[in-house]
């Protein structure tokens, strides 16, 4: 770091610090007429539990079900080609029947995860829409999520619950 020797940088550096400020204020107060009536004014903030919501929708249960079967079968796979690979006399053909296997269970469990992200982004995008939908008929100017809000905001999570279900 250089040393401030002159005075004069250090007066430059402080007129700099200072229009910054002026400016961050001045953006902070712009941003906040965005969603209040006056910067002065509080906001009317309110917070959902997503993970809550999410956990409670029939969609979400049962794309849950879906993950626990596959991941069964994709075990139960797994398993029988261990006993048919470890079956086989001939090293060579040993190895080829470890490569198919190993290829097919790549395959699929490529093809659950493909799915299973598909269907959380149909289910995020889906209580996403509701929770705008709900908090602009109420008249909320902004929704956080609760998992990143320490205090403050009123919780919604219940009437948002109730329109998804």
């Amino acid at each position: 770091m250089k040393k401030l020797t002159n005075g004069k940088n250090l007066a430059d550096r402080i007129k700099f610090l200072g229009l910054f400020l002026m400016l961050f204020t001045g953006l902070f107060m712009n941003a906040q007429q965005g969603f209040c009536d006056s910067p002065f004014d509080p906001c009317n903030i309110a917070v959902v539990d997503y993970d809550k919501i999410a956990k409670g929708t029939q969609k979400y249960i049962e794309l849950k079900k879906y993950q626990e079967k596959k991941s069964k079968e994709l075990q139960e796979f797994m398993r029988a080609a261990r006993e048919n690979t470890a079956a086989e006399k001939n090293a060579d053909k040993r190895f080829e029947l470890q490569e198919k296997y190993n290829a097919e269970y790549k395959v699929r469990k490529a093809e659950i995860e493909r799915y299973y992200s598909e269907k959380i982004k149909e289910i995020d995008n889906s209580i996403n829409a509701k929770i705008q939908e709900k908090a602009r008929n109420m008249g909320y100017a902004l929704v956080l999520s609760k998992r990143g809000v320490l205090y403050g905001g009123e919780d919604i999570t219940n009437v948002i619950e109730e329109g998804i279900k």
